[in-house]
């Protein structure tokens, strides 16, 4: 596969990402089997961000995050590239239009989410945050604003981002309830547990005698 048949491709799957993890890993997938095309294939994502629904933008920018947390695992040259072009995947993930405001939260959530990744300093972090407000001043004062590369957005367009914003949030509330099973807090707190006692096994009989009782109908005296 040359490079304008993998672009071709790549950007038939990119416009069908979207908050599922499958549709990132589908994209990962591609990018991992034509490693020697990853320079232009990365062109192709701020492209398509750049022609793309205000919804497409936020699936997309959500998977550059996933792709440098990829990158820097995997030693690849993506996390280097998105941070060098964050001021651009800013302006992308929030284009000149009204429905563009629906785009800064989560873009604020991933510029703190490659900071988290060390993939982004924290520096730029500031000084990304203070052109996403920037920008979102000038569009809520300034009415009417076109931008001719972005969808207009219809009822179904907002009804499937609800979806996916509902789906991100789902997903964000999970990792907030993980934990790491060999976490110091838990190895700390084992560590601390003294070893069974005789009254230990004693209480262990009589909780199995209680257990067999109720199984055969008979109440515990």
């Amino acid at each position: 596969m040359d490079s304008f048949e993998a672009t071709l491709e790549f950007a038939k799957i990119l416009r069908k990402l979207n908050a599922s993890t499958k549709s990132q890993d589908a994209a990962i997938q591609f990018l991992m089997k034509n490693r020697d095309l990853m320079e232009d294939l990365y062109r192709c994502i701020l492209y398509e961000m750049s022609k793309g629904t205000i919804s497409l933008r936020v699936s997309i920018l959500f998977f550059l995050s996933y792709l440098a947390g990829v990158s820097v695992s995997k030693s690849l040259p993506f996390h280097g590239w998105i941070a060098r072009d964050i001021p651009q995947i800013v302006d992308l993930a929030v284009p000149r239009v009204r429905a563009g405001l629906a785009n800064v939260a989560p873009t604020e959530k991933v510029l703190r989410d490659l900071v988290a990744k060390k993939v982004v300093e924290e520096r730029h972090l500031v000084r990304a945050h203070e052109h996403l407000v920037e920008r979102a001043m000038h569009i809520q004062s300034t009415p009417g604003l076109v931008d001719p590369n972005v969808p207009e957005t219809n009822n179904d367009e907002i009804l499937r981002r609800m979806e996916e914003d509902r789906e991100r949030g789902k997903k964000v509330k999970e990792g907030q309830w993980s934990v790491n099973s060999a976490s110091e807090e838990f190895l700390a707190a084992w560590d601390n547990i003294g070893g069974l006692t005789e009254l230990d096994f004693e209480q262990m009989d009589e909780d199995s005698e209680i257990c067999a009782d109720s199984r055969q109908g008979v109440r515990a005296p």
